[in-house]
């Protein structure tokens, strides 16, 4: 087990105590949290609202159109997968920094979350402000063993139960979104496919 010791991320707002529940509620996360929250509204004007947005879902859609339509569909999917890595980055940055602590541990590394981050992006039907909301909804099916622990008492089993939740949760929901036909509870058609342009 390899730890190195760091200090966890100030308030993005000091002095949040002064606006009362609004303060704790709101104003009492690190700079991480907004600007995830920041990046989310970002992308959803970006793809849903810009042509660089409307190429991008053509390339994800229908590479091949896309092509013939003179769009560089490699160069979207490289700068896509570049930036989308990027926002990965400063995910595992804000678990170590601000979850952990600043508490690096290769034993636990992140845990499952990227599992859950995958059925968030299934569930919010590939929309940045919808997967922001059930963000916030897995947070707090995560945070049930912390709140129910002080009236568990020596019932720790049931602790455990409370934390699968998230996990039976993600399943639960996976299965309830294959259940839908409609094309917006369906991934790009061309993700994760080569594109090849055909030539004459």
């Amino acid at each position: 087990r390899m730890a190195a010791a760091g200090m966890a991320l100030q308030h993005a707002f000091p002095g949040y105590e002064s606006a009362g529940w609004f303060g704790e509620i709101f104003l009492s996360q690190s700079w991480f949290t907004y600007l995830g929250i920041l990046i989310a509204i970002l992308a959803t004007v970006i793809i849903k609202y810009t042509k660089v947005g409307l190429n991008l879902r053509a390339v994800g859609e229908n590479a091949s159109a896309a092509d013939s339509a003179g769009i560089e569909v490699n160069r979207y999917r490289y700068i896509a997968t570049i930036i989308g890595g990027a926002i990965a980055g400063i995910g595992g940055a804000f678990y170590e920094l601000d979850n952990a602590k600043g508490m690096f541990n290769v034993a636990d590394g992140i845990d499952a979350f990227g599992w859950l981050a995958l059925c968030i992006v299934i569930f919010s039907l590939w929309k940045p402000l919808i997967a922001t909301l059930a963000s916030f909804l897995f947070a707090c099916l995560s945070i049930l063993p912390i709140f129910f622990a002080p009236y568990l008492g020596a019932a720790g089993y049931v602790t455990y139960l409370l934390e699968m939740v998230p996990y039976v949760a993600t399943i639960v929901v996976l299965i309830i979104v294959s259940l839908f036909n409609r094309k917006s509870a369906q991934p790009p058609a061309d993700l994760g496919r080569s594109e090849e342009r055909r030539v004459g």
